[in-house]
């Protein structure tokens, strides 16, 4: 089973970056020419990661208490659905459990499988929207490549944090699509936002209380974000309707999960296990932060942190006019500056979220994906845009391709090499879970 999933696994992930290339070249035979188009490169990336995470998805084994936990819970709320009563996912909000059971709509009972694949699948959505973001800030060459970053940390990983269903999933999936809406607004040149994508940006960012806590610091940061870009970008007489539409998606679920809660009687359950419950969690933990080295002791991310930061340092050193950038008032340059800027933020926010619970958990982690490969991307594009006349195109795709070489080889060669999911009896056709089992017949 090993050897013939690394191979295929191999062959895709190759194909991905290939396509992930492609723009940089003229093809003159149609065909090859039409391998070049979004959807192509699109449909090989999902195909990718789905691929690398069918062994996950087909096993039950390794299955950890989290993932155990909210399988139960996704059970449970089809029967007795009132959150902080029938369930309670501590600091994962109701909407963590609620979006388990989608199966539910097609007929299937939420398992251990479909836990798995709903984890896949917000990863791979977070991966489109981080993709669509960057094409709006820097173009269809830059994004493919800055997406291979994460796609390959994801298709590498296999220690049951980052391949069972975490809790941070649904949260980063909510700020990729409130990324993209904040890239499409911040770059428009009509300067005329419609007042849908706002609607859909402020639902997402008001989801994320409700769907992790600790994801929190990270939705202020980004509603923060929206209300410079809405006061700097658009005529005073335009805002009050902007800030009306965002406001009314803002403040939508946190109004109908009370509403929910009041009507249920349920509201002091909710304020104890909810609020006071969480700080006096953070209270016990009084231990120190855990320190620069916890973020290199898991090896997917050490390998995702490394890369990022030698393609950025290479990027800077080797190429004056990305420091030049930084202090530099041109339209391009500016662009490079605030980019830079705000990813960095980004990551400085996400590194509090990480380190605020004092209990050093690997899938705390993942809130570092997208404003790291934020900064690759910064970089990159502003390498690619702002390039000298007389900067030779083969130097400029030999760049690419080597920046493509070092953010899927090294990352991948573990779990091509050593995947304990597509190797061993635990593989394909594992059993039914007993514990999934046992849980039907008392729900």
């Amino acid at each position: 089973m090993q050897i013939p999933w690394a191979i295929g696994a191999g062959a895709l992930m190759g194909l991905t970056a290939l396509l992930a290339l492609s723009p940089l070249f003229d093809f003159r035979n149609r065909f090859v020419a039409a391998l070049q188009d979004t959807w192509v490169f699109g449909i090989v990336a999902s195909l990718t990661l789905l691929f690398f995470r069918l062994p996950v998805i087909a096993s039950l084994a390794f299955a950890n208490s989290d993932e155990a936990q909210m399988t139960a819970q996704a059970i449970t709320l089809l029967h007795h659905p009132m959150p902080w009563r029938d369930f309670d996912g501590t600091t994962s909000g109701p909407l963590n459990t609620l979006i388990l059971d989608l199966p539910a709509l097609i007929g299937l009972t939420p398992s251990l499988h479909t836990t798995r694949l709903i984890g896949a699948l917000l990863l791979l959505g977070s991966i489109a929207f981080f993709y669509l973001a960057m094409r709006c800030l820097w173009g269809e060459v830059t994004a493919r490549i800055s997406s291979l970053l994460p796609l390959s940390l994801i298709c590498a990983a296999t220690d049951g944090a980052y391949v069972q269903y975490a809790s941070e999933l649904l949260s980063i999936q909510l700020m990729a699509i409130a990324l993209y809406i904040l890239a499409v607004i911040a770059t428009d040149p009509r300067k005329e936002a419609r007042l849908a994508p706002l609607v859909l940006a402020g639902v997402a960012l008001g989801s994320l209380p409700f769907a992790k806590l600790q994801s929190a610091p990270l939705g202020a940061f980004l509603v923060l974000s929206f209300a410079i870009v809405i006061q700097a970008r658009y005529f005073p007489l335009g805002r009050t309707r902007l800030w009306l539409a965002f406001c009314s998606g803002l403040l939508l679920i946190p109004i109908a999960i009370l509403s929910i809660v009041l009507l249920g009687g349920v509201f002091a359950d909710f304020v104890r296990l909810y609020v006071i419950f969480p700080r006096a969690y953070l209270a016990s933990n009084g231990g120190a932060f855990a320190g620069p080295s916890f973020f290199f002791a898991s090896p997917p991310f050490a390998a995702f942190f490394s890369i990022a930061a030698g393609i950025g340092v290479a990027a800077i050193s080797g190429f004056p006019p990305l420091v030049a950038a930084l202090f530099n008032s041109r339209d391009l340059q500016r662009r490079v500056r605030l980019s830079a800027v705000f990813f960095f933020l980004m990551a400085a926010v996400a590194v509090y979220s990480i380190e605020a619970p004092k209990t050093p958990f690997f899938h705390y982690l993942l809130f570092l994906m997208l404003p790291v490969s934020g900064l690759l991307a910064t970089f990159i594009g502003g390498f690619l845009r702002d390039k000298p006349a007389d900067f030779p195109p083969r130097l400029l795709t030999v760049s690419s391709c080597v920046i493509a070489v070092l953010c899927t080889t090294p990352i991948l060669a573990g779990s091509l090499l050593d995947n304990p999911y597509a190797n061993g009896p635990h593989g394909f056709g594992a059993p039914r879970a007993r514990v999934v089992s046992l849980l039907r017949l008392y729900i």
